[in-house]
């Protein structure tokens, strides 16, 4: 065989391996964006400071301590209130938790905050891609929409985030909170 068949050959299996691999974390994946009016809900969460990529276990420590008092989650957010392009990554701010439809009690002695939520209008995006290309290809979409549809977003409001976990992997949900004029 030729040096230049093995050259094709190799660069076919490359390429395959690429698509495979960008098609997998989700970037070729549409955003579905939408204006939604968000129900009044319950939260249950822990406040977290640092980094928000290092927020991930914090989503099983919630879990695993509602669990201990016979709650079930059916659906984590987080709560992001500092854009991190704007403040050093060990000062973000972020709320991590559950989200209840239905009003839960909680011991006093817990580790965990909850409140109620009250209704608002936002501009959402779903994406069902790798949750960490959230913010590089949501937040811009959404943006991105709010200006095509002449919307207000409420910059002083923080970004609602929710996840669920689907069939081959998870679906994220983005809410920005649409300002009230």
């Amino acid at each position: 065989m030729k040096s230049y068949h093995v050259l094709f050959v190799g660069l076919g299996i490359v390429g395959i391996i690429i698509f495979y691999v960008i098609w997998n974390i989700g970037l070729l994946k549409p955003i579905v964006i939408e204006q939604v009016q968000i129900p009044e809900q319950q939260i249950i969460f822990k406040k977290y400071q640092g980094a928000y990529q290092n927020a991930g276990p914090l989503f099983e420590q919630v879990e695993k301590l509602l669990a201990e008092k016979k709650i079930i989650c059916s659906q984590t957010f987080g709560r992001y209130y500092d854009n991190p392009n704007e403040i050093e990554p060990e000062r973000t701010r972020a709320d991590i938790g559950c989200i209840f439809n239905e009003k839960i009690i909680l011991p006093l002695s817990t580790e965990l905050q909850t409140e109620t939520v009250l209704s608002y209008t936002a501009l959402a995006g779903k994406f069902e891609g790798a949750p960490w290309l959230t913010a590089f290809k949501v937040y811009k979409a959404l943006k991105k929409e709010s200006y095509q549809r002449n919307i207000m977003l409420d910059d002083a409001a923080p970004v609602f985030e929710t996840y669920e976990k689907i069939e081959n992997g998870f679906r994220t949900t983005v809410y920005f909170k649409i300002k009230s004029i």
